[in-house]
């Protein structure tokens, strides 16, 4: 019989989440939490009924060993990468407590703190993601198939070249919270890059407008959009400088429109 540990580096995470696992050269089902074995073409009686061994699996689970969810979040920091307390909030929220419940609880803290730490929870799920799908690809790709994939020197130097001669899209951005309909405000020579270094700032938590920042994890990122206010033609004759101080007046411009102060935006006057 393999480890436990041994079990759950081969399963999937739907693997995982159910309990068991199945290894069809084998012809069995294998418990991931003590490793019994359930042979295909075996029926297997259980409180009156008769199983085939995919569905004993699954029946044998919860009479063993219960909540798979509670298994799994026994397991030590080392192999979840959850401290203590990320456990015990995890462990609310899969039964349903609502964030004053789980104030209650805990004896102590804010809703708004609940709230804070369930999005650093889902920003660590969604990087969980990313990693497990870098090193699928890794795992997936032949050393030949990553060379023929590689782009040849020249070819990078070419594309950066296009890029730096390529206009950039020029002007006036706004953040919006979609919940409450305050804005930030902003100007920048590369809209599409600000775009991806603000949001990249927010979702790090690093903003330098506390109060967007603060809202941003209060309200999640589902809640906020990046919209052009405004744009700034290309024209061949402008210098570098002319743009800036014609995005300057844009701006100031656009602050005295939109007045994004107070309950319209995150500005201060």
């Amino acid at each position: 019989m393999d480890s436990v540990s041994d079990l759950f580096w081969e399963a999937t995470v739907d693997e995982m989440k159910r309990g068991y696992l199945h290894r069809a050269e084998d012809g069995e089902y294998v418990c991931l939490m003590c490793g019994e074995t359930f042979e295909e073409g075996v029926i297997y009686p259980a409180d009156g009924k008769l199983y085939e061994a995919g569905k004993f699996a699954g029946v044998h689970v919860e009479r063993e060993h219960g909540s798979v969810f509670e298994f799994l979040l026994g397991q030590g920091k080392k192999l979840t990468g959850l401290t203590d307390l990320q456990r015990k909030l995890l462990h609310y929220f899969y039964y349903g407590y609502t964030d004053s419940e789980i104030v209650d609880a805990m004896d102590g803290g804010s809703t708004s703190t609940i709230r804070n730490h369930r999005f650093s929870l889902r920003e660590k799920e969604k990087q969980a993601k990313v990693f497990l799908a870098i090193m699928a690809s890794i795992d997936g790709k032949s050393q030949k198939e990553r060379k023929v994939e590689h782009m040849s020197r020249e070819r990078r130097a070419q594309l950066k070249e296009e890029y730096l001669n390529t206009p950039k899209q020029m002007g006036i951005f706004q953040i919006r919270n979609l919940v409450n309909g305050k804005i930030f405000l902003g100007s920048s020579p590369n809209l599409p890059g600000k775009e991806n270094s603000v949001l990249f700032q927010l979702r790090m938590g690093s903003h330098y407008n506390k109060a967007l920042q603060q809202e941003y994890k209060e309200f999640g990122v589902e809640n906020f959009v990046f919209e052009t206010v405004a744009e700034i033609k290309h024209r061949e004759e402008a210098t570098s400088e002319e743009y800036k101080k014609e995005l300057e007046e844009m701006l100031e411009m656009w602050m005295e429109e939109l007045q994004p102060y107070g309950d319209r935006g995150y500005h201060k006057k």
